[in-house]
């Protein structure tokens, strides 16, 4: 079954103990790097979990699809295209870099973007309202991204009060944003960042990170409440940039190893979408030079080995091989095929052994 099939997987990756807790945060600094969570919803509101799945932690930048989701929302297409691009930056995420010709952020992925996503978002609300009124309407929409379960989302102000004592680079970007391209009806500076910081400092667990994955997955609609939490053009177009942009300056071979629109933070969060079927989540505080959850690159890695759920995967013919197809019922018909077929046997016992060695495998 699926479930005894990941849950093989997810021990296999718990071994790999590469990679380091982000260290310019002292809250994130301090946390438990052995918490190792998985959990994932089908877009028809199935689940499982395995692991830390109940841990609390904070979003980070796996907020930023949302924030600018609500910025596309509210403020429409064009006026966001004004203030942000849709282009790869192959920088760091916490790069000043801005696009030399617009003086826009490159996308809204990095951080130089969200903190400008917080602004658009923030500069349509009345200039008295404070910030953290502001920063409660985007926990609302992922409380019900998340399927509006209790005690699924709540905000850190610890975590808050830590990042803002230590956000000396996102305030230089802020100033770098304000000096060059101004700020979207000229939001106050340091509100738009206070939204920023905010949003990222909401705290969930993997499991509702799972609810909220799978409810993008299905265009917009929570599989467990049946509300149309976002519009499903808005949808289509924050999985597009996160496909393309959401896993930092690792983007590129995300796409081309995994094939699925996710957004990675510095708390060890990812939040991975499977159009149309399901959605998962992972929580591993471990990061490795880019910024991105080690175990959940890897298990990340280990799926798409076995299931055919890669954007460009072959479904009818090609290199798919033993590779299962989670959208047609036909897990006992592949498994059949794949006793019967010792040469694949052999590439999956091969796989799996480099799977558990924390290797990288295609």
């Amino acid at each position: 079954s699926f479930c005894h099939d990941v849950s093989f997987q997810f021990d296999g990756v718990q071994s790999n103990t590469q990679g380091a807790n982000a260290n310019y945060i002292p809250i994130l600094k301090e946390a438990n790097s052995h918490y190792w969570g998985f959990s994932a919803c089908s877009v028809d509101g199935q689940r499982f979990s395995k692991g830390d799945a109940t841990v609390p932690h904070t979003l980070q930048s796996v907020s930023k699809p949302v924030t600018y989701a609500l910025g596309l929302a509210r403020e429409g297409m064009e006026f966001v295209e004004e203030w942000i691009g849709m282009e790869p930056a192959g920088r760091p995420f916490n790069t000043q870099d801005l696009d030399p010709t617009t003086h826009r952020p490159f996308n809204a992925s990095i951080n130089s973007g969200a903190i400008m996503a917080a602004g658009v978002y923030a500069s349509g609300f009345d200039p008295q309202k404070p910030w953290r009124d502001i920063v409660e309407t985007v926990q609302q929409t992922w409380y019900e991204l998340c399927g509006q379960e209790d005690l699924s989302v709540g905000f850190s102000q610890e975590t808050f009060d830590s990042e803002r004592a230590t956000a000396f680079l996102n305030f230089a970007i802020a100033y770098n944003i304000k000096g060059r391209k101004g700020t979207p009806r000229n939001v106050d500076l340091y509100k738009m960042l206070d939204v920023y910081l905010g949003c990222c400092s909401i705290e969930i667990t993997t499991e509702a990170l799972a609810v909220a994955a799978a409810t993008l997955a299905n265009g917009g609609v929570c599989p467990i409440t049946g509300q149309q939490v976002l519009d499903a053009a808005i949808v289509r177009h924050v999985l597009s940039e996160t496909l393309m942009c959401g896993t930092y300056d690792q983007a590129g071979a995300f796409c081309v190893n995994v094939g699925l629109p996710a957004k990675s933070g510095v708390s060890g969060a990812l939040l991975v979408i499977v159009p149309n079927v399901f959605g998962y989540a992972t929580f591993s505080p471990r990061l490795n030079a880019n910024g991105n959850s080690v175990r959940g690159i890897a298990l990340s890695q280990s799926l798409v080995a076995s299931y055919r759920i890669h954007s460009f995967e072959p479904l009818t013919s090609g290199i798919s091989g033993h590779k299962i197809d989670p959208r047609q019922n036909g897990w006992r018909a592949e498994q059949r095929n794949f006793d019967g077929n010792p040469r694949l046997q052999a590439r999956l016992a091969t796989k799996s052994a480099l799977w558990k060695a924390g290797i990288p495998v295609h």
